[in-house]
């Protein structure tokens, strides 16, 4: 079997669940002796990044392989080509129905660009062979929003490496953590807040809130500002802005908490939530939050920020509770493999041949 992989990003510590996915995903296949070709986009060209990453690259390149082949876009930026290339053999990963969602929740900088093109790429990825959703919710997503048949959709959750285990650390002073993006969607501001009504209700608790993400002034959606001016007016000064985590400190940062939080709008999947329990850390969420049930199920799902400020300080405060949690968390974490992912997504590639 030969499989050519396209993304635009391969590694374990660019800051998404995606990057991380493709370097689990190929690492896999090669154990699996599966002959994997990797089309990954290249930074150094200048122009329209849009253009070139789904046109002029994969074009060259496919060109070049075998007819045989199995092409696998990572993404649906990547997808957009491949109807013309080979329906039959094509296969897509949909990590989350975005910039359609960001639409709906308002998170959209450009909402009429996001829209057209949207529309654009998930018309291109309904005339793909066969679809990967890395969730339950994506794929009643791309049933019920792009009109997908369902019969071409298989779910493949993500996998959490071995590397994520419990780790004893050292610790001076509690520790609430966030890894993670600084869009908007993420709802970063929420967690800052949730901190606040926590340091204002419990004085006496030496604790900081850690916040791992990329500070990126720049970008339209990067709210690295915002949350610095929140932390400044709310006199937070025991909160931290870590940066970017690195692949070799990611293990450490997560065991660096007594509690994580990540009250996200929407996740297609949400790889930090189980990276953390893997860890042995308890997770918070909220409630309205767009979160796959097989991820968010042993969460602790808040009503609001005030709720989530008490179940908070009750994980920090007794160890019973939070050990209990901890526990369950840890136990069901254990069922998202990357053996399995890896096993289901080639079940897939031999039903296309």
């Amino acid at each position: 079997m030969k499989v050519c992989l396209l993304t635009y990003q391969i590694g374990r510590s660019l800051g998404t669940g995606i990057e991380r996915y493709v370097a689990e995903l190929y690492d896999g296949l090669i154990g699996k002796n599966v002959g994997v070709d990797l089309i990954v986009k290249n930074d150094g060209v200048t122009g329209i990044p849009l253009i070139h990453d789904n046109v002029v690259i994969p074009v060259k390149s496919i060109s070049k392989l075998d007819k045989k082949t199995v092409f696998h876009a990572i993404s649906s930026r990547q997808a957009t080509h491949l109807p013309w290339i080979s329906k039959k053999k094509s296969v897509v990963t949909i990590n989350a129905v975005i910039p359609l969602m960001e639409i709906e929740l308002g998170d959209s900088p450009l909402p009429h660009i996001a829209e057209a093109y949207g529309k654009y790429i998930f018309r291109m990825v309904r005339k793909t062979g066969r679809i990967i959703a890395v969730s339950s919710l994506v794929k009643k997503q791309l049933v019920e929003k792009i009109g997908a048949d369902e019969d071409k959709i298989t779910v493949v959750n993500y996998g959490i490496n071995e590397q994520f285990k419990p780790m004893k650390i050292e610790k001076k002073v509690k520790k609430v953590g966030y890894i993670g993006g600084l869009t908007p969607r993420k709802r970063v501001d929420v967690a800052v807040r949730t901190f606040d009504i926590f340091t204002q209700s419990y004085p006496d608790i030496n604790c900081e809130f850690d916040i791992y993400g990329p500070k990126n002034p720049k970008s339209l959606t990067n709210e690295y500002p915002k949350l610095l001016e929140m932390k400044k007016n709310r006199g937070l000064d025991n909160l931290f802005f870590k940066g970017l985590i690195k692949d070799h400190e990611i293990v450490a940062g997560y065991n660096s908490f007594d509690v994580f939080i990540f009250p996200t709008v929407y996740e297609g999947f949400g790889l930090p939530m189980i990276e953390a329990q893997r860890c042995g850390v308890p997770v918070i969420t909220m409630k309205d939050g767009n979160i796959p049930e097989e991820v968010v199920e042993k969460t602790i799902q808040c009503d609001d920020e005030e709720d989530a400020a008490e179940k908070m300080y009750k994980l920090l405060t007794n160890d019973k509770y939070r050990e209990k949690i901890s526990r369950e968390g840890l136990k069901y974490s254990q069922k998202f493999t990357w053996e399995k992912c890896v096993n289901k997504t080639i079940e897939v590639y031999k039903d296309l041949l």
